[in-house]
């Protein structure tokens, strides 16, 4: 945007040759001004317009340029003339930053991007005269030279104070609205389960009766007598009350989150082992499918994989992925399940040969909220939360999640962590 900008051009800023654009000071030196004058007005109005502060920091941090926003912000004499006055950007910024632990000057993100040569960024909260404490996210971004040399750093201010505080009110807002909602559920779980065991004793009971007083149970009276139907009607209420408590943990884990509440238990873990828990666990979840726990145990030490990591969020993930894999796979079909060795890192797979994703779906599959639609139209049930929050989990862990697919093919969902070797030992 101000690539016209150079170090040695604004060292001598008070020089009578100075030309000022529209709150951008440049020296005009040779040819420099001559070849990007013409870019420079073609943008001047563009900067100035812009309703969020822009400055140009040169390497030795003097603020050299400001558009109106800038000015007003922080009390800027606009336009800038620098025979008058010289501002040091640190001085300005920690000047009015609230939290005067919050970035040290090595931290900003200006010396940063001077320090890194990329774009950089942070949020800092700032008390401003003008407007109060606003909550910012400041980006620097370096411009070179056509020598290829730094010649200064655009920084663009953006105010996120109502973004972050509607972020913070929403994730409230989930977070007391899932726990008032978990435990009426927990409560309507345990009466639906206690009538349940009450229905499955009377049916128990039913043959003897009719023995006993074989009058009184006529086929007028037959459905009267049939618990068996009324307990299968109790399971269809316990597996809403289930999907309406699933609904509710993923809530709260986004809360967790993004509220940076999501604590994990890290410990050292055998993983071998916990593989064929979830296996087992999930099997009983399905009896139309066949789920293999393909792990070939001698290719780890001892037959043991050991890493360090949470077990209750691991298995989460694990579940997630299996449960999936049934969801999409056709009657009769084969899930497996296997970790494998790979450097320092093990992989845990479980792999499908349902519908498969298409590559355009596989794009966007672990964003928040995101849910496929397939080619009929219908889209998934659900929130679109549990693979995002896998993903996360296994970021945590300091791993990655990823998946390979084929329409009509199926799919293969994997995920990394590295191996513990000194348990091993």
């Amino acid at each position: 945007m101000v690539g016209w900008v150079k170090e040695s051009d604004i060292n001598t800023a008070d020089s009578p040759e100075n030309k000022n654009l529209s709150g951008f000071t440049v020296r005009a030196n040779g040819n420099a001004l001559d070849k990007t004058q013409g870019l420079v007005r073609a943008l001047e109005g563009f900067i100035d317009s812009m309703v969020e502060p822009v400055l140009l920091v040169t390497p030795n941090g003097q603020v050299v340029g400001v558009n109106a926003a800038a000015a007003e912000w922080f009390g800027i004499k606009y336009p800038l003339t620098y025979s008058r006055v010289k501002i040091d950007y640190v001085e300005l910024i920690q000047g009015i930053c609230v939290d005067q632990d919050q970035l040290m000057a090595k931290d900003l993100p200006v010396n940063a991007a001077l320090r890194e040569g990329v774009a950089c960024s942070s949020a800092v909260t700032l008390h401003l005269a003008t407007r109060g404490v606003l909550i910012t996210k400041m980006i620097a971004t370096p411009v070179r030279d056509e020598e290829g040399r730094m010649a200064c750093v655009v920084l663009q201010i953006h105010d996120i104070t109502e973004k972050v505080r509607y972020n913070r009110a929403r994730d409230e807002f989930l977070y007391i609205a899932s726990h008032e909602l978990r435990n009426p559920l927990g409560v309507a779980r345990g009466l639906i389960q206690l009538i349940q065991m009450r229905f499955k004793q009377r049916a128990e009971l039913t043959p003897r009766l009719v023995d006993y007083l074989p009058g009184c149970v006529s086929k007028n009276w037959a459905d009267l007598f049939d618990f068996q139907k009324d307990i299968e009607q109790l399971n269809g209420v316990l597996r809403n009350i289930d999907q309406m408590s699933q609904v509710i943990y993923e809530l709260l884990d986004i809360s967790r989150l993004e509220s940076g509440r999501l604590h994990l238990n890290n410990r050292p873990l055998e993983l071998i082992q916990l593989v064929e828990e979830v296996s087992r666990k999930m099997q009983t979840t399905t009896n139309r499918h066949q789920i293999k726990n393909t792990t070939v145990k001698t290719q780890f030490n001892q037959g043991q994989c050991w890493v360090f990591g949470d077990s209750f969020r691991l298995e989460q993930v694990m579940v997630n992925l299996i449960a999936n894999a049934i969801k999409y796979s056709p009657a009769g079909g084969v899930i497996e399940v296997s970790l494998r060795k790979d450097g320092d890192q093990v992989i845990f797979s479980v792999s499908d040969r349902g519908i498969g994703i298409s590559q355009e779906d596989q794009q966007r599959l672990f964003e928040k909220f995101y849910r496929v639609s397939h080619s009929n139209g219908v889209v998934e049930e659900g929130l679109g939360l549990g693979l995002y929050i896998s993903t996360q989990i296994i970021k945590e862990h300091g791993g990655k999640l990823w998946v390979t697919s084929e329409l009509g093919q199926g799919s293969t969902f994997s995920f990394s962590l590295l191996e513990d070797d000194e348990m091993e030992q």
